[in-house]
């Protein structure tokens, strides 16, 4: 039953019966930055209360911030829908999701790596009533004098697999330990049907997700459930804390070897009871990349003194202690690039229509769908044409190919053999390149800036590019006199400076190496040094000999393996790789997203294209990149860009 009252109004909680207290080292909320616009919210029915009570509380602190377009709680499973289509900012949930929702999530996101949202953790569901995200107790029936069982024993019970790893399956109340006429005696496990909100839960939590038991009677309801415990005596179920007579609860532990804890309204709100139920509010944020500024401020008051203060004011939900609340916080950080304020704004210099055919990298298909629904919207004539698809990167290249797109999204540098066969089938050297964002730091799987990685006790502080060329490249392209082969070439003394250098490097079909191929050795061949191996190999050759050297994203870094600081040429200062001067340019070993497309010599491009393409690098369009987990370019670097649209 949904809660709509003027709860929701900060004026009214003083008035109510708190569930639980509030820990006093909470801190209080302190806004990094104003926000405004609406927030839009869509899930669980059961913390809409909640919801209504923060969002007036947090427009207190934030007046720019308005109630979104989006407001809706029917029910935690509408989250998913609003979630993957990106119509949401936040999602409440009183649960964990099922593997039903991720599925498809992941399907949704699979050019992103978003597995699955982020869960932010905002306070502990009830003891009492079970549907305010209420606990699951155990039952049997009230005869049965077995006071106590563990988690791993309901899984050999329930569960099919016993995933917490008992020996064998549980048959007999013999064999917890009973004895006399209850030794024999079956073990009759009774259960909700498996799509319920219990079985749900307790498949996910005792059963670790595994399969149900074939022996597990499966009855209609929570009551019929607690029927049957009280008719047959060897029966065992579960639902929410309920009052009754004819059946009892257990006190539950983890492991076999406890701790046991009985079910109490103190026992739930200090979290010691195994069953609980988490209060969540989910949001989608690519890896590496930061949260838009006005969900990071709602969640962070939502963890501070005053939002959960909310929460321990509510009838029914416990708030979270200090150090849970700062254990979610930390979930929050991430670096928010800035957009240049030099950058123009879009205007539009014709109306245009007519479609844009789009084929090419999953890597970017959120901001070219973000990009092509605003434009639209600015540009209502023109639409996504016949193809509008985003499998890969080499799916844009073939279709450049084929001449069925006019755009070519891709996450990387065009590679040598690449333009030789554009060439060969288009007549020219190489499709027009437009850059449209930078690529990211610490992103897995993603376009990322690249790390040079040495061992880490070696005392190497930094590189120059010309360096990088001279130890991996054959050619020294970046005309550097010689080969570097030996660790005292770069400086370094002692028993370092005959040290012969190891050279690592991914396999060279790689798209790390074809980038560091491409930036640094300029096209040119591999030393014939090089020992080719996977990224994960190639990170423990380096971590397990201290003359080695790699490179890779930074995200493949790991114990025993330093970065070290990279100069654009010799005399430049050496910039270590982090957040910020990834974002701006400034360390030299960053990589750029591109749109590639076909532009027949003396051609001007197709009207609706251009303008898109002004959009893409205009203010607006490059606002949509920093929560990407790529950057936005730089306003000198936009204007070069521009200029080759003409």
């Amino acid at each position: 039953m949904k809660l709509r009252t003027a709860w929701g109004l900060l004026a009214g909680l003083a008035s109510l019966h708190a569930a639980g207290p509030l820990d006093p080292a909470l801190p209080d909320y302190r806004p990094e930055q104003s926000v405004s616009g609406g927030l839009n919210s869509v899930g669980d029915d059961t913390i809409e209360p909640l919801m209504q009570a923060w969002l007036a509380a947090f427009q207190q602190h934030q007046p720019g911030i308005v109630r979104g377009e989006r407001w809706s709680h029917p029910g935690g499973a509408a989250a998913f829908g609003a979630l993957m289509l990106e119509v949401t900012d936040v999602a409440p949930l009183g649960r964990e999701p099922w593997p039903a929702e991720l599925a498809p999530y992941a399907h949704q996101f699979k050019g992103d790596m978003m597995k699955e949202p982020v869960l932010l953790r905002v306070g502990t569901g009830s003891f009492t009533p079970p549907g305010q995200a209420g606990a699951l107790a155990v039952y049997l029936n009230a005869a049965n004098p077995l006071a106590r069982l563990s988690l791993t024993q309901l899984d050999a019970i329930f569960g099919a697999q016993r995933r917490r790893g008992a020996g064998g399956p549980l048959q007999t109340w013999g064999q917890l330990g009973l004895t006399g006429e209850w030794a024999n005696r079956p073990i009759v496990p009774v259960a909700t049907p498996d799509y319920s909100t219990p079985s749900l839960l307790f498949q996910n939590r005792v059963l670790q997700g595994g399969l149900w038991h074939a022996g597990v009677e499966v009855v209609g309801s929570p009551a019929a459930a607690l029927q049957k415990v009280a008719t047959i005596t060897g029966a065992i179920a579960f639902a929410g804390f309920i009052d009754t007579a004819s059946a009892k609860t257990l006190a539950l532990a983890e492991t076999d070897a406890g701790p046991f804890v009985a079910g109490s309204a103190a026992t739930v709100a200090d979290r010691s009871y195994p069953l609980i139920r988490n209060l969540y509010l989910a949001v989608n944020q690519r890896p590496g990349a930061p949260l838009p500024p006005k969900t990071k401020e709602f969640l962070a008051f939502v963890l501070s003194r005053e939002g959960q203060a909310i929460v321990a004011n509510y009838p029914h939900f416990f708030a979270l202690r200090a150090a849970d609340a700062a254990r979610e916080r930390a979930k929050l950080t991430g670096y928010l690039a800035p957009v240049d304020p030099a950058i123009p704004a879009y205007r539009a210099t014709a109306q245009v229509g007519g479609p844009i055919a789009n084929v090419g990298s999953d890597g970017m298909e959120s901001l070219m769908e973000e990009w092509m629904t605003a434009f639209c919207r600015l540009q209502p004539g023109v639409h996504r044409g016949a193809r509008w698809s985003h499998q890969g990167t080499l799916n844009g290249y073939q279709a450049l190919l084929a001449g069925e797109t006019d755009l070519a999204p891709m996450g990387r540098e065009l590679w040598p053999g690449e333009k030789v066969i554009y060439k060969a089938v288009r007549g020219q050297a190489e499709p027009l390149e437009i850059r449209v964002a930078r690529g990211g730091f610490n992103t897995p799987q993603r376009t990322t800036a690249q790390a040079i990685f040495v061992h880490e006790g070696n005392p190497l502080a930094g590189l120059t590019v010309a360096q990088i060329d001279a130890i991996f490249g054959q050619q020294r392209r970046q005309n550097l006199a010689g080969p570097i082969t030996k660790w005292g070439q770069l400086g370094l003394t002692g028993e370092w400076a005959d040290r012969p250098i190891t050279v690592h490097v991914p396999y060279r079909i790689s798209p790390n190496a074809m980038s560091v191929q491409m930036l640094v050795l300029k096209g040119g061949p591999w030393s014939a040094a090089v020992q080719e191996g996977s990224v994960a190999e190639v990170a423990a050759a380096i971590a397990r000999d201290p003359g080695a050297i790699g490179f890779g994203g930074f995200e493949d870094g790991g114990p025993g393996l330093k970065a070290v600081a990279v100069a654009a040429q010799a005399g430049g200062g050496f910039i270590a790789g982090n957040p910020a001067d990834a974002a701006n340019g400034r360390y030299p070993l960053t990589r750029y997203m591109y749109i590639r497309l076909n532009r027949e010599p003396g051609q001007p491009l197709k009207p609706q294209v251009r303008e898109f393409f002004r959009f893409i690098l205009s203010r607006e369009g490059q606002e949509f990149i920093p929560t990407s987990a790529y950057y936005p370019l730089r306003a000198d670097e936009i204007a070069e860009e521009v200029a080759k649209l003409e």
